[in-house]
């Protein structure tokens, strides 16, 4: 870790962390400030500061990768907020990042078609993976690290081993591109939908097709499963966020998703979830009332990643506005969380 320690004392005078003392709790329907704000800095004069497209953190939540424009991705201490160091190498937007669970490898894929693994340890590059015929747009890790999915563009989810990169399987979405992929909490499922607003569940170990969630035929954006993998939910340019069951597909709750689309979704709890949207806001749903509960506001650009600490109860959020903000949510909210993370931290058999 000295390395980092050595990078991130050079680093972190580029970076602002503005503190304020705000707390998001359970009933708080009106808006929130956030707790924390990283404003992400510009590499040099000529550029401008990067619009953050995707956020991921390690299981134990120690460090927060962010995926960017300006083809860089930046890893933060996610307690403090300081700039560890900077991933350096695509030559085209970053349009993905997914951090493996142990924390050691950030894997990074966007418009330049190749997946590139990076040791945290040093930030030097762990491997890269040539090959996807378009732009890759979402990856995901199977909590036991050992496999990684990735989709993109051309409607194909590809299973890669996540040491040597092997394309292990090729799933296929109907009628168009891959924008979200994740794992349920044991690794049993895998979950991906995209424009065809079409969402399919796999088998995590087999690949074998479980069953399609039909929605409302417009984009999906972003999938999240519940930290106790009962339920998932999807959310885009439609009318409403969906969640269903995952036992029997059935639908569990459809939420309205106010004004403009929602680019990203969350479980807080096992019943709150969390979207971010293109009105620059986060929204926290309760599911068992079916109410909004907390408005999160600061961002003044859409916000289309958020990344949730479930140990210590923290909500990341980042998007159009080159800022990454912290939101320290309630106990209440945070409790379910914790137990559920405890419960999945083993890992799953390997293909």
């Amino acid at each position: 870790m000295s390395r980092i320690a050595s990078t991130a004392t050079r680093l972190a005078a580029a970076i602002a962390v503005a503190w304020t003392a705000a707390d998001v709790t359970a009933r708080a329907a009106g808006p929130v400030a956030p707790g924390r704000v990283i404003r992400l800095d510009r590499e040099n004069a000529a550029r401008q500061s990067p619009v953050v497209s995707a956020l991921a953190l390690d299981r134990h939540a120690r460090i927060l990768a962010a995926a960017g424009d300006d083809h860089q991705v930046r890893v933060f201490d996610a307690a403090s907020g300081k700039l560890l160091m900077r991933l350096s190498g695509h030559t085209d937007w970053v349009r993905a990042v997914a951090v493996r669970p142990d924390g050691a490898i950030v894997a990074t894929a966007g418009g330049d078609r190749r997946i590139r693994l990076w040791r945290v340890d040093s930030g030097q590059p762990a491997g890269t993976w040539p090959g996807h015929p378009q732009a890759v747009t979402a990856l995901a890790y199977r909590p036991d690290g050992r496999v990684l999915a990735a989709g993109g563009f051309d409607g194909k989810l590809r299973v890669h081993n996540a040491e040597s990169g092997q394309v292990l399987q090729t799933l296929e979405l109907p009628e168009g591109d891959v924008r979200a992929v994740v794992y349920s909490p044991d690794g049993r499922q895998v979950a991906a939908a995209g424009r065809s607003g079409v969402v399919r569940v796999w088998d995590g170990v087999s690949g074998e097709l479980l069953r399609e969630l039909a929605g409302d035929s417009r984009p999906i954006c972003s999938l999240a499963f519940s930290p106790d993998g009962g339920q998932l939910a999807a959310a885009g340019d439609g009318p409403s966020n969906r969640v269903w069951n995952v036992a029997d597909g059935s639908l569990a709750a459809e939420l309205a998703a106010e004004s403009g689309g929602v680019r990203a979704l969350a479980f807080c709890s096992r019943g709150t979830l969390a979207a971010g949207t293109t009105d620059n806001s986060v929204r926290l749903w309760d599911l068992g009332t079916r109410k909004m509960i907390a408005r999160l506001e600061g961002h003044t650009g859409t916000v289309a990643a958020l990344a949730v600490d479930a140990h210590g109860g923290t909500l990341f959020s980042a998007g159009f506005d080159t800022t990454i903000r912290v939101w320290q949510l309630s106990g209440q909210i945070a409790g379910d969380s914790q137990e559920v993370s405890r419960r999945y931290g083993a890992a799953v058999g390997s293909l």
